[in-house]
C-alpha cells in the first residue's frame, strides 16, 4: 500500500492553508483540510 505524501503547502491571502498531496498516481489539493479538487 502506497502512502499519501504531502508535496507542498502555501498560505492563502485570507490566512488559510493550501496543501498538495500525492497518492500513487493521483494528486489532490486541500484548503484548510477540505478537498478542493483531485486528478481522478
Amino acid at each position: 500500500m502506497k502512502p499519501t505524501v504531502r508535496i507542498a503547502t502555501a498560505r492563502t491571502p485570507d490566512g488559510g492553508e493550501m496543501e498538495l498531496y500525492q497518492h500513487d498516481r493521483d494528486f489532490s489539493i486541500k484548503i484548510n483540510g477540505l478537498d478542493l479538487m483531485n486528478s481522478r
